[in-house]
């Protein structure tokens, strides 16, 4: 089975367990409601992750269609840079004794100042600032 094809799975599993933590007969089972949404909490991450893994591929293969249709000089540079930018790996390795939160806040924190270097060097970003 494809990695591709295994988060889909997991982001499917959680999308039912969202679905079965609303419904009313789950809520009246403490125990089975106890254990569904710790399956929820492991689950939510990996599908946050693979929902912005797909959003960052969909913007890859847009900004290439744009290469690849030539047109607009400014245009073609924001396609690149958007090529550049999604393509650079955020994450840095941390050691192996932190606690999996910890690793998980580092990495949110290491993707939004990447994102904003990103943001920031690009035409778009700083299109309406006067100079």
């Amino acid at each position: 089975m494809m990695l591709f094809d295994k988060l889909r799975q997991i982001e499917e599993r959680s999308n039912g367990i969202a679905r079965a933590l609303a419904d009313p007969a789950v809520l009246a089972q403490p125990s089975e409601y106890a254990r569904l949404r710790k399956e929820y909490a492991e689950t939510l991450e990996v599908v946050e992750r693979f929902t912005e893994y797909r959003d960052v591929l969909k913007r890859i293969g847009e900004a290439r269609l744009i290469l690849a249709e030539g047109g607009d000089r400014e245009l073609q540079e924001l396609a690149q840079a958007e090529i550049s930018c999604r393509a650079t790996p955020t994450t840095r390795r941390t050691s192996s004794s932190r606690s999996a939160r910890v690793r998980a806040a580092t990495r949110r924190r290491s993707s939004r100042r990447a994102w904003r270097a990103c943001t920031r060097n690009t035409p778009s970003a700083s299109a309406g600032k006067s100079r």
